[in-house]
């Protein structure tokens, strides 16, 4: 049998439904909210954040190793043009091949020689060719310089003469020169024939003279 106590009142608690999911919605809010504050300020690591770190990492790695790779290849480059400026300037002067002067000394022995290197000879049908030029080499063994003139012409033919005059030639110096300015027709392309170059001084006197007979077949 209870005692019933005097002044003892019945507490009944409601709970409405609405109120709670209410309840429940500010409160995930809240939480949502408190998670993307954190994230802003770092201090919940997101896993997007760390996953674009990671790319932007890798991206600055790749592009250091791209400016490496760019760097080592740089002075490939800068040989290649080296080695270009090289060969350019290894290319020969086709002047300088006309016109050679030997820089050694020759001895002194009072002598200038004269000499015939090559003839370059063009048939131009069954009974006619032509000289197109003549290399020669003159070497000055004089005490002293003179300037060269190079008269030349065919044995058979004393009217038909060429001649070319060169630079001053020093004393102990020697010169090859191949000029297409000594040029020679002639005919009975089967038969043999001579050239004669005769060597003069800037006073026109005769220095030496050479000879060479050639056939031409």
């Amino acid at each position: 049998m209870e005692e019933e106590y005097p002044g003892k009142k019945e507490i009944t608690i409601r709970l409405n439904l609405n109120t709670l999911k209410k309840a429940g919605y500010i409160l995930l809010v809240l939480v949502l909210i408190g998670i993307i504050i954190a994230q802003y300020y770092d201090v919940i690591p997101s896993r997007y954040s760390s996953e674009e770190k990671i790319t932007a990492q890798a991206v600055n790695d790749n592009n250091k190793s791209n400016e490496t790779f760019e760097l080592a290849e740089e002075p490939a480059e800068e040989i290649q043009e080296e080695d270009s400026e090289e060969e350019i300037e290894e290319e020969p002067d086709e002047d300088a091949s006309d016109d050679e002067t030997d820089e050694e000394k020759l001895p002194i022995t009072g002598k200038v020689t004269l000499s015939i290197d090559k003839l370059d000879i063009v048939i131009k049908n069954e009974d006619y060719a032509r000289i197109n030029s003549v290399k020669f080499t003159i070497k000055n063994q004089k005490s002293s310089d003179f300037i060269p003139t190079v008269d030349a012409h065919l044995t058979e033919d004393t009217y038909d003469k060429k001649d070319i005059t060169l630079e001053k030639l020093e004393s102990g110096k020697s010169i090859t020169k191949t000029s297409s300015d000594l040029t020679f027709g002639y005919d009975e392309i089967d038969k043999e024939h001579t050239i004669k170059l005769e060597l003069y001084d800037e006073h026109n006197n005769l220095l030496t003279s050479v000879t060479e007979s050639f056939d031409t077949r």
